[in-house]
């Protein structure tokens, strides 16, 4: 058997695999994630499929093996993805708000930038995100992961901050209280206009969170709002350990790719419920 009766069955399997993986990354959105979970976790790898499949394509066609169809098909059929993986900065011109229009401003503001190494860089962060809310000037501004303190007049009273701003209208989740030293935290809305009603609805536990609804006036109509976060995968130090060393088989990497399977099955569980 000649070497290129050998390469080319495995050239076509290698094509094959990466377009199933491919594919599945690119409509796994299709089926609920607490079923195909499996089939979730291609969307990880989806970048690195992408750029093996434009690889196996130019080597196709340059190779004239038409297993290249299979590849320029998949490549096709991924352009959804494509478009919302890589950010294609195109010319554009800012756009000048319309009066009509309603602009929302959502952020998640990781609690306001506590995970700072110090207090003055939790304190630019967060002078940056007002600075935003300013510039932009929505309407209605949603944050999660929201911190503020209850105190009048305290530096870190945030929610008085941007009530300042000339949001008058607020509605806040209030999901974990610190009677202590009088924080809170949760999701928060902001808004220009009237709420008209509201409403929380609490995860169940180990999720914690809420999602918020809001009934906004506008122009004489009523929109409603929703707002929350998603929950993190909540890796540890061992599973990016694991990641760090997944070229190797040993037994701490397998180990550890246990562990990673086990709670991105379980994230993406409580992320569809």
């Amino acid at each position: 058997m000649t070497i290129s009766k050998l390469v080319k069955p495995v050239f076509i399997a290698v094509n094959v695999i990466n377009a199933i993986l491919l594919l599945s990354g690119t409509y796994s959105y299709i089926i609920d994630p607490r079923i195909g979970w499996i089939l979730a976790i291609t969307t990880l790898v989806f970048p690195v499929s992408l750029v093996a499949m434009a690889v196996l394509f130019i080597i196709g066609i340059f190779s004239r093996m038409k297993i290249w169809r299979l590849a320029m098909i998949s490549l096709l059929l991924s352009i959804p993805a494509i478009l919302k993986t890589i950010a294609f900065h195109l010319p554009y011109k800012p756009q000048t708000k319309n009066n009509a229009a309603l602009r929302i401003l959502t952020w998640n503001s990781g609690l306001m930038n506590i995970t700072a190494p110090d207090a003055d860089s939790a304190k630019k962060g967060n002078r940056l995100l007002f600075e935003e809310m300013k510039k932009l000037r929505p309407d209605i501004i949603c944050i999660q992961e929201f911190l503020t303190s209850q105190w009048p007049g305290s530096e870190y009273n945030y929610m008085d901050s941007i009530k300042d701003m000339g949001y008058h209208y607020v509605f806040f989740s209030e999901d974990h209280f610190n009677a202590a030293d009088f924080f809170q935290r949760g999701t928060i809305l902001f808004s220009r206009f009237p709420v008209t009603d509201s409403s929380v609805i609490r995860f169940p536990k180990p999720f914690a969170g809420s999602l918020l609804r809001a009934g906004i006036a506008v122009n004489g109509d009523t929109v409603d709002v929703f707002s929350t976060r998603l929950q993190s995968i909540n890796f540890g130090a061992n599973e990016y350990e694991s990641l760090s060393k997944v070229k190797s088989i040993s037994p701490v990497a397998l180990k550890g790719s246990k562990s990673i399977l086990q709670k991105l099955k379980r994230g993406y569980y409580y992320r569809s419920e």
